[in-house]
């Protein structure tokens, strides 16, 4: 009698089991089909109709990456390059759902990116941004972007007080000469650092150009400014001529597949 009792209650479990695969399983083809749905009216830029496939089909399987990351895309691609309130609060909705990828992949050097991106613009906090960039950093040391794009937020915060030829720094404090000095140090090492990791990386080449003319804005020495000023004038030759350089090289490369398979 026991005997019988335990094989029927093995077999209310097995059912179980099963059953309960047999629900996950429909539910991953479910959320699969809303998803490439979802991709299609994404590509048709149907973002409305998108945005509700891929609602769908995270609801049937969370763990469903790529419909999280389409989800997040969909209010992504729907900011406008100028900022408006309905951009501020598109942006928001689209730094959320990133957030919600990273819950399901933290690893996800995409989705910080975006969030890093969209603090810039058009949330304009560029704290933020910094703090995203970081963990770009720390998940991989050996990329130069991160350490490229918190370099650029620190020009763009000296440059806008130096002004465009420096003719704002008159009015500036010594405290505050200070502590742009500090910011442009700041950006300078962060792209040594990208440099040594990328030495061709011209972006970084024109922006370290950049924070030197920054460096030459922000001193009275008559010396020391030309000095930063020639430095800058050699890194902005450099890039060009290593931007040539891979250009060339580049289109040698696309000259000799050509001729393979014309062969």
């Amino acid at each position: 009698m026991t005997q019988r009792r335990n094989l029927s209650v093995l077999a209310a479990l097995v059912l179980v089991a099963v059953m309960a695969s047999g629900c996950t399983f429909y539910g991953k083809l479910k959320a699969r089909d809303k998803l490439n749905k979802g991709v299609t009216a994404y590509s048709n830029k149907e973002y409305t109709e998108a945005e509700a496939f891929f609602k769908e089909a995270v609801k049937y399987d969370p763990e469903l990456l790529h419909a999280w990351l389409y989800l997040a895309t969909t209010y992504r691609v729907q900011v406008p390059p100028i900022k408006t309130d309905e951009g501020v609060a598109m942006a928001n909705k689209a730094i959320a759902a990133f957030e919600d990828v990273l819950k399901v992949d933290p690893k996800n050097e995409n989705a910080m990116a975006s969030i890093a991106g969209l603090y810039v613009s058009p949330l304009e906090d560029r704290d933020k941004a910094r703090e995203w960039q970081r963990k770009r950093m720390e998940l991989d040391p050996k990329n130069p972007e991160p350490l490229y794009y918190s370099a650029t937020l620190d020009w763009q915060e000296v440059y806008e007080k130096t002004g465009q030829t420096g003719e704002s720094v008159e009015s500036l404090t010594d405290e505050e000469k200070t502590q742009l000095n500090a910011k442009v140090d700041d950006g300078v090492s962060l792209l040594n650092q990208a440099l040594k990791i990328k030495p061709d990386y011209t972006d970084a080449m024109q922006y370290l150009n950049l924070l030197y003319r920054e460096k030459a804005k922000l001193t009275s020495d008559a010396d020391e400014k030309k000095k930063w000023l020639r430095e800058a004038d050699g890194l902005a030759l450099n890039a060009i001529a290593v931007k040539r350089k891979a250009e060339e090289e580049a289109e040698k490369q696309r000259r000799m597949l050509k001729t393979t398979s014309e062969k």
